[in-house]
């Protein structure tokens, strides 16, 4: 049997916030950007089996599970 699958919370807002676009294709190229970010950030953890959830999904959860994409 599989061991269950860890999870790690990314504040994805945080991450959106820190860029501000200055026109609506500069915009578009920020959220592409930020997303391959994200992604890129994240493969590695779900490359080691854990489920990444947006931390504006989560009710509570211990502090430990919080990732920074930084």
């Amino acid at each position: 049997m599989a061991a269950p699958a860890q999870i790690a919370v990314v504040d994805i807002q945080a991450l959106v916030k820190k860029s501000s676009p200055m026109s609506p294709e500069q915009g578009e190229a920020d959220a592409q950007a930020l997303t391959r970010r994200i992604k890129s950030t994240t493969a590695k953890l779900v490359e080691q089996g854990i489920v990444v959830l947006d931390a504006q999904a989560i009710v509570d959860a211990p502090e430990d599970a919080y990732v920074s994409v930084d």
